[in-house]
């Protein structure tokens, strides 16, 4: 080669095992990223599924939490008519069950839906079928009376409207 060549071709600054290094630190780095990728992927499900998990434990115990309701409107609705104390056992049940269960359902979703399906039921208890089963047993007429107001059946389909759009 002449000199006039060789001062047209450029210089190596770096060998061939130095181009070899960086090309492999580059698919490193590469495969790096990638692996963190996948484990922040990995954890996003994982808190996804988690979320799903909950959400479905609290419909469920909404669904209870419906029941539970509704046996306190038949029990107090069939003692009222009959005037038959054993049709009281599930509204009693139903009576005892009612805060753990809705202290579950706070647990699982702390929701403004999840408060308000608490507090709904509450009132219905505390200011309608308590004091009407209070009634029956002293005026079974009056208390047969007020059963027949829209009132009655207004509060439980309230309190099942939420649970269902729950």
């Amino acid at each position: 080669m002449s000199t006039a060549m060789a001062s047209k071709i450029p210089s190596m600054r770096f060998g061939l095992g130095s181009r070899i290094l960086f090309g492999g630190a580059i698919v490193v780095a590469f495969l790096v990223a990638e692996f963190v990728f996948l484990l922040h992927a990995i954890d996003a499900t994982r808190k996804a599924t988690a979320s799903e998990e909950r959400a479905g434990q609290a419909a469920s115990t909404a669904q209870t939490l419906e029941n539970l309701v509704l046996k306190l409107e038949t029990g107090a609705r069939g003692y009222i008519i009959t005037r038959d104390a054993t049709l009281l056992q599930p509204w009693t049940q139903a009576r005892q069950a009612l805060p753990g269960v809705s202290a579950q359902l706070r647990r699982q979703d702390a929701s403004p839906a999840a408060l308000q399906i608490d507090s709904s039921w509450r009132n219905y208890l505390e200011t309608w079928s308590v004091p009407l089963v209070e009634l029956a047993r002293t005026n079974p007429a009056a208390a047969r009376n007020r059963l027949t107001e829209a009132r009655a059946n207004t509060q439980v389909d309230a309190i099942r409207n939420q649970i269902d759009s729950y």
